[in-house]
């Protein structure tokens, strides 16, 4: 599997460009493109504007509506500016750092097992555990979810005496489905730093491999806790996004 290749197609996808044009690009690349006026699958909103930003290149996508702003942008951007100019600009961008993963660690998982459909009733106490402030009715959309989840084996766990403590979780994907997948953890924060969402992560990892799918990961610049656990299973930072949602 080319892990590289496939993270940059699904990057190029937001940036409305091929995969070449996104892994040849080496200045600022302005594309202006309606599909940025679609809802994101997966995120139930509209990234009007996603700019991708390397220490090599820039790439921004944007709607149409937004093409007298980012015209006055053109004249001025560079590699060195993007980010600041683009956040002065647009005050409500939200930056987020993307990883690739490198295949290159190895862990321990014991413990650590890719989540059965006997295992529901416990991921259910587990999510209810870890959201106290829900009250719903578990027994459609959660075991419909879980059940969807498991028969892809896209949820790893971890449990301690027979309770499910960590489990990570498979957004569906905007582009790409089925080719790449994020990972996304949670943990009861009883149980928390004891390095289980290490196991789960590594193990969700290296089961997507087994399933010839690439690892996804991405987080929000202030979740510190997100980008070291990335780091710490195999996960090198390749770059930031700069997104507008609607």
């Amino acid at each position: 599997m080319d892990i590289h290749k496939i993270t940059n197609e699904f990057y190029s996808k937001f940036c409305c460009v091929t995969e070449e044009q996104f892994s040849s690009n080496s200045s600022v690349l302005f594309v202006e493109d309606s599909r940025r006026e679609e809802t994101m699958k997966g995120f139930g909103c509209k990234f009007v504007i996603y700019a991708f930003i390397s220490r090599n290149s820039v790439v921004v996508a944007y709607s149409p509506k937004y093409g007298q702003e980012i015209g006055k942008l053109k004249i001025i951007i560079n590699l060195d500016n993007a980010r600041r100019l683009l956040e002065k600009a647009f005050n409500n961008l939200k930056p987020k750092i993307l990883f690739e993963y490198t295949n290159s660690i190895d862990i321990d998982t014991s413990k650590a097992k890719i989540l059965e459909l006997s295992d529901y009733k416990a991921y259910e106490d587990f999510y209810l555990n870890n959201n106290p402030q829900i009250i719903l009715s578990v027994d459609h959309w959660l075991k419909e979810y879980y059940q969807e989840k498991v028969k892809k084996h896209l949820f790893c766990g971890y449990f301690i005496d027979k309770i499910l403590v960590c489990v990570s979780d498979a957004p569906n994907m905007p582009y790409l489905d089925g080719v790449i997948q994020h990972t996304g953890v949670n943990t009861l924060k009883e149980f928390r730093n004891r390095g289980y969402a290490k196991k789960v992560c590594y193990l969700s990892a290296k089961n997507l491999l087994s399933m010839n799918i690439c690892p996804q990961w991405e987080t929000d610049e202030k979740n510190i806790a997100s980008v070291n656990l990335a780091t710490s299973i195999g996960y090198k930072q390749i770059g930031y996004s700069l997104t507008l949602e609607e």
